[in-house]
């Protein structure tokens, strides 16, 4: 009888509470493993990924402009040599010889040539007379490497070694002569200097005109018309710029001067020679 009742009263407490027996059995049963930690460590949801390519800009290529993988790499200052400047139209250009191709390059400041070769700087010598261009150099820009090239005449007009009818015991003609001319004498450059500064100014545009309208011109020859052209403005004359090179022949120009009183003392001189023969 009495267990009756203790049983009766335990069930009626049981539903006195709130939520009944279901909270107490839903609070006493423990959550399923899986769902516990997919609740605490769940990771944020990840953005969906296009099906479409990434674009390709011309940046990417920008390292294999500058440095192709497919261009050889030379000894440039083997291969190239300085063959002359120039200033056309305001802009300084530089004649470049490549012994390989036997070919003459033009390389501006401006831009690169199709050869993608730039002009960077060019250094002059101190020679103010500069007849041969002997200690000038440029600085030439080629596929984002720096060379400077100077002026050789031997590796852009190298000399035979051996000469018709000369013997292989003593120097050529060829080797004399490369060594006389150089470039202009101690008594040249002395001449120069006595010179009044418009007239100096007038010989270095003749030299800068001379070099550009006869570049292939032999480095005795150009020394002999700026020493002529000199010779005039010493002797009180005037010089005219050299007129541009004919395509048909390479006769060398001479440089055309106004009367002056040498040329006449000349003129008079070969006449008293001839009464007197």
């Amino acid at each position: 009888m009495n267990t009756r009742l203790h049983a009766a009263f335990g069930w009626l407490i049981l539903g006195m509470l709130p939520g009944g027996s279901a909270s107490l059995l839903a609070k006493d049963t423990p959550p399923a493993p899986a769902e516990a930690s997919a609740e605490v460590n769940s990771p944020p949801e990840a953005a969906p990924e296009s099906d479409l390519p990434v674009p390709v800009l011309p940046s990417h290529f920008e390292n294999f402009i500058s440095h192709s993988p497919f261009v050889r790499t030379l000894n440039l200052s083997e291969t190239l040599a300085l063959r002359g400047i120039a200033e056309i139209n305001g802009e300084m250009v530089a004649t470049l010889y490549n012994r390989e191709t036997k070919k003459s390059v033009l390389v501006t400041a401006k831009e690169a040539n199709a050869e993608r070769m730039q002009l960077m700087e060019i250094n002059e010598s101190a020679d103010p007379f500069g007849v041969d261009l002997i200690g000038v150099s440029a600085t030439i820009a080629v596929a984002g490497e720096e060379v400077e090239l100077k002026f050789d005449p031997e590796r852009i007009a190298p000399q035979p070694k051996n000469s018709h009818g000369k013997s292989h015991g003593g120097p050529s003609s060829s080797s004399s002569d490369s060594k006389e001319h150089k470039g202009p004498s101690p008594q040249d450059i002395e001449r120069y200097k006595a010179l009044p500064p418009e007239k100096q100014e007038k010989l270095r545009e003749y030299i800068r005109q001379t070099m550009q309208r006869y570049p292939d011109m032999s480095r005795e020859e150009r020394g002999n018309m700026i020493r002529g052209a000199m010779t005039r403005l010493v002797d009180g004359g005037d010089i005219s710029m050299p007129p541009p090179s004919s395509q048909g022949g390479s006769t060398t120009p001479s440089p055309t001067a106004q009367p002056s009183s040498s040329s006449s003392r000349d003129s008079s001189d070969r006449g008293r020679d001839r009464d007197r023969r």
